[in-house]
């Protein structure tokens, strides 16, 4: 579909046994989304503003620092705006605690905020790739719905229309993992090839975000002047790194636990900030400081003469989420308690939440894709006179983030540019 940066959250619902429902039972209800309804939901939607940039910050912030913490990775990458566009499809067939758990993990007081927020920063990657072929940012959705099990149609018709989702239908067989992993190929433009090893007839409802980012740098590099230099790794190894230079003015930030810059992407519609710790602090102390701490980056940085070395990197990254959004407080909709009951009669909770990601960084910009898809199983189961010098020579933070949203698409560390 597009390129790079893409991240791809399905949801899968397996068919549920126990005490509620133990069959996937057809939905007879009619339910007609009226033209007259759908007119209205959008009215309230589009009154509502995009969240305030410190709330799509902190849940980014958050989510990155127990990934983080969880993780014995050298190398880190997430996007956690297409873990919250998922996530938002998840909560439109949610219901009481479980929607209220979704959405305050996610920042979001309420769905409307919530999709407005989404269609904004759809209509910013449209218009940037409209002035600008050079960044691009796609945004994909898609449901997959088993044949076994009969959806609500407000849900599926909320999220085509908020989310211009696609709608398919499978069998959850082999051939389906063949055609799910082609969709995902095709929107990560082949840098994510494939989420699902194996086919799971249990397997009910299949929710899918892509995004995909490729943006040229508004001041690239000079490819003269990579040179090998040395970085050193967090436990102490000293490796040799292809290692860019730059000196030139720049939006700059620093206090006792860090130095912060901010690159801009062609026409200044996307940017990538990078974080480097002070020498002594440990990526693990950042990590944990930057949910109270990013936003004063954004608020109290200057411009400067910066002279600028930091590693060419390129590497993948999985993990499930599960721990990680639990720990957030979405506890309830991965128990048996979950009420999911806008989706289906059948009753669902999801069992995990899983993603993987691609980021690429040179002297000409950055590239990136990520997939997370997310299962549900049936229950039970001031300018200095001197140039500011920033050498990102050990572990350092990356965010790529949407300047007029404020939303996050990727984050992450790097603690081995060779890997």
């Amino acid at each position: 579909m597009r390129h790079i940066i893409l991240l791809i959250m399905g949801m899968l619902i397996c068919a549920c046994a126990a005490n509620r429902q133990p069959h996937a039972e057809a939905d007879t209800t009619k339910t007609d989304m009226t033209e007259t309804i759908e007119k209205g939901i959008m009215a309230t939607a589009e009154k509502v503003a995009p969240m305030p940039h410190d709330d799509t910050q902190s849940f980014a912030t958050t989510l990155f620092n127990t990934v983080n913490s969880n993780s014995d990775e050298e190398n880190i990458c997430i996007s956690p705006a297409s873990a919250m566009w998922a996530l938002s499809m998840t909560a439109n067939g949610a219901e009481g605690n479980t929607a209220n758990q979704i959405y305050a993990a996610l920042g979001y007081p309420a769905a409307a905020k919530q999709r407005a927020a989404f269609n904004t920063l759809q209509k910013n990657s449209i218009e940037a790739a409209e002035k600008n072929e050079k960044a691009v940012v796609n945004i994909a959705n898609s449901i997959w719905i088993n044949h076994k099990i009969k959806l609500k149609e407000p849900f599926i018709n909320t999220n085509k229309l908020f989310y211009d989702a696609e709608v398919k239908h499978t069998a959850f067989d082999d051939a389906a993992v063949t055609e799910i992993n082609k969709w995902c190929s095709e929107k990560t433009n082949g840098k994510i090839e494939s989420i699902l090893k194996e086919s799971n007839p249990a397997t009910l409802l299949m929710l899918i975000n892509a995004l995909y980012f490729n943006a040229k740098w508004a001041n690239p590099f000079d490819k003269g002047q990579t040179k090998k230099a040395p970085f050193t790794k967090a436990d102490g190894e000293v490796i040799e790194v292809d290692m860019m230079h730059q000196q030139r003015h720049a939006t700059y930030y620093e206090d006792e636990l860090m130095q912060a810059t901010t690159r801009p992407f062609l026409y200044n519609e996307y940017y990538m900030t990078l974080i480097l710790p002070r020498e002594g602090v440990t990526i693990e102390q950042l990590a944990e400081a930057l949910p109270e701490r990013y936003k004063k980056i954004d608020t109290e940085e200057t411009d400067c003469l910066l002279k600028l070395a930091m590693p060419k990197f390129k590497y993948e990254f999985g993990t499930s989420l599960k721990a990680t959004l639990q720990a957030m407080g979405m506890e309830e909709p991965f128990t048996d308690d979950a009420h999911f009951g806008e989706i289906s009669k059948t009753p669902v909770r999801i069992d995990d939440v899983v993603q993987k990601t691609y980021i690429a960084v040179d002297e000409e910009g950055a590239e990136a894709a990520a997939i997370t898809f997310v299962q549900l199983c049936g229950l039970s189961m001031l300018r200095p006179q001197e140039p500011k010098t920033m050498i990102m020579d050990r572990p350092f933070i990356y965010a790529i983030k949407d300047r007029r949203s404020g939303d996050i698409l990727f984050m992450g560390k790097v603690g081995n540019p060779n890997k």
